[in-house]
């Protein structure tokens, strides 16, 4: 799922035959009590996904033999317009997370090089490389105000640690430390106005409050 400008983003999976089907769906959010469907996609061929949206466009990265990133316009979301699709260097990927005109893409361990893709997206409809930084894999990733945060991921074994990156001196993240819980194994996170949401396995939700620089 993500969120923006009051609109919740969320898509389905389901088989149809031997082939697989994503529905996008936009909820309107403003009135919490009583979330309010006002627009759907179909997208055939996807046969998993993870979603990141601006207040304008929805960026779908497909798993796959030939992982992809879908750019859905939503400006209108009575009427969201698969616009665009890129196809991304081989790889294992996890998850996706935006910061202004930047998207990065983490990935899972795997036979191929693990760490972050950084593309730029002022032009959201051509997304284009800028670098590769290498580093450990990661679960789940989010970003916010400059920084991007990991769960790492160390394949069968459990991480209780989230590493930070600074996103803003240079096109490659630079990492600046980690974050170590106590409560649980973190599995999901989500950064918003300096706080850092981590859902966790044995105690539900940290709320973990930031006072990065």
């Amino acid at each position: 799922m993500a969120v923006a400008e009051n609109h919740l983003y969320a898509v389905n999976h389901s088989i149809n035959g031997e082939s697989t089907i994503t529905i996008l769906k936009i909820f309107d959010i403003e009135d919490m009590t009583g979330p309010n469907l006002v627009g759907s996609l179909s997208i055939p061929d996807v046969p998993g996904s993870k979603i990141a949206a601006t207040t304008s466009n929805l960026f779908i990265l497909t798993f796959g033999t030939t992982p992809t990133l879908q750019i859905v316009d939503i400006s209108d979301k009575s009427n969201p317009i698969l616009a665009a699709e890129k196809t991304l260097e081989t790889a294992d990927y996890s998850d996706i997370a935006l910061w202004e005109d930047n998207l990065y893409l983490a990935t899972n361990p795997g036979q191929n090089q693990t760490g972050i893709w950084h593309y730029d997206i002022s032009n959201p409809l051509n997304p284009t490389f800028i670098a590769f930084k290498e580093s450990k894999p990661f679960t789940s990733v989010t970003a916010g105000d400059g920084f991007l945060f990991g769960i790492e991921n160390h394949g069968y074994g459990y991480s209780y640690e989230i590493e930070v990156f600074d996103l803003r001196p240079s096109t490659a993240p630079i990492s600046i430390g980690n974050i170590k819980l106590t409560q649980g194994r973190p599995i999901n996170i989500v950064y918003d106005s300096s706080n850092l949401y981590v859902s966790l396995t044995q105690s539900g939700l940290a709320a973990i409050e930031l006072n990065l620089k």
